[in-house]
């Protein structure tokens, strides 16, 4: 998927010709190697001097195309296009997306990143990929629709709230992660609301039960 490349920058053990990427388990802090032996971020979310990812966007097309094309292969709407075409608009959308900012920092002076390919040369083989193409039972498609919001809302706090809400994709938290190595469904609430609205937050607790990261809420029962 080349839109790694907006996201993370090869291993600085590696030659420029032979790009790897090397990821670490979901809140490991212990036995992940040598930092030139896994990959960091980009440039783009991190440089403070030109931060062309950090535009704010509340609400883009590639969340809007793929959220449709899960409420089409569920049957809540029918219209003009199917939950296939929904589902590739997305995808090509948040490749176009990432391009772009790939394109704006290929220039900077610190970490400058790799250009990705043109969306047409790749789409073919990417769009029919085994853990890509839209088939399978519609418990599969829905699947790749929530690993695709995923992967388009990176370092968005929306898209744990998607896949908390339709469970794709499956997120296994590393052995480091604390929270008895379960995933969050929630926030727990701020002191202030103990403190200054203690009759409110004790009548919340008999409804919902204990104030803690376990405890679904209402919308997710």
């Amino acid at each position: 998927d080349e839109r790694i490349k907006a996201y993370a920058d090869t291993t600085l053990s590696t030659s420029p010709e032979i790009p790897t990427y090397v990821g670490v388990p979901s809140g490991a802090v212990t036995d992940i190697g040598s930092s030139s032996s896994i990959s960091t971020v980009t440039a783009l979310l991190w440089n403070s001097r030109n931060k062309p990812a950090l535009a704010i966007i509340l609400f883009n097309y590639t969340e809007q195309a793929l959220l449709l094309a899960e409420a089409t292969e569920k049957g809540y709407i029918t219209g003009e296009k199917t939950a296939e075409e929904y589902y590739e608009e997305g995808i090509r959308a948040s490749y176009q997306n990432q391009k772009d900012l790939v394109d704006r920092g290929i220039g900077m002076a610190i970490a400058p990143l790799s250009p990705m390919k043109e969306w047409d040369d790749v789409s073919a083989s990417y769009l029919s990929h085994p853990d890509v193409i839209f088939e399978g039972t519609s418990e599969e498609k829905l699947e790749k629709i929530g690993r695709q919001m995923w992967v388009a809302l990176y370092g968005n706090m929306d898209v744990w709230y998607h896949q908390r809400r339709t469970g794709y994709p499956l997120l296994i938290p590393g052995e480091d992660t604390q929270n008895g190595g379960k995933m969050p469904v929630r926030f727990t609430y701020p002191d202030s609301e103990k403190i200054f609205n203690y009759d409110s937050y004790q009548a919340v607790l008999e409804q919902q039960g204990s104030d803690d990261l376990n405890t679904k809420m209402w919308l997710l029962k």
